[in-house]
C-alpha cells in the first residue's frame, strides 16, 4: 500500500507491504495529476518486498516524464533499508531535468 502526504512543501510517500511497479506507477501519477510539491521522499523501510525489475523501474521514470510537463525541476529522495535495495532507482532520473 501506498499512502502520501505533503508538508511544508515536501510530499511523503509511505510505502508498506508488497509493493509492484504498476502500484508505484498508478499512485505517483495520481499525485502528479494535482498540485506538486517541490520535493519527494518515498519511504519504503515498512515494505515487506518490492517487485520490481530493471526494466520496470525505467518503465517507472518514463512513464513520470510523459506525465511531469511543466518543466520544473524537482527533487525525489527514496529511503530504503537493509531488507529494500532500492537503489536501481538512482540509476534512473525521476523526472526530465
Amino acid at each position: 500500500m501506498i499512502v502520501f502526504e505533503t508538508a511544508d512543501n515536501c510530499t511523503f510517500f509511505r510505502v508498506t507491504g508488497d509493493v509492484t511497479a504498476n502500484e508505484i506507477i498508478l499512485q505517483a501519477a495520481q499525485y502528479m495529476a494535482g498540485e506538486q510539491s517541490d520535493n519527494s521522499l518515498w519511504d519504503f523501510t515498512r515494505t515487506g518486498r518490492v517487485k520490481i525489475s530493471t526494466t520496470e523501474m525505467k518503465g517507472i521514470a518514463d512513464s513520470l516524464k510523459h506525465v511531469a510537463n511543466d518543466g520544473k525541476v524537482r527533487k525525489v529522495a527514496l529511503v530504503g533499508s537493509k531488507a529494500i535495495n532500492i537503489g536501481l532507482g538512482k540509476l534512473l532520473p525521476l523526472l526530465p531535468r
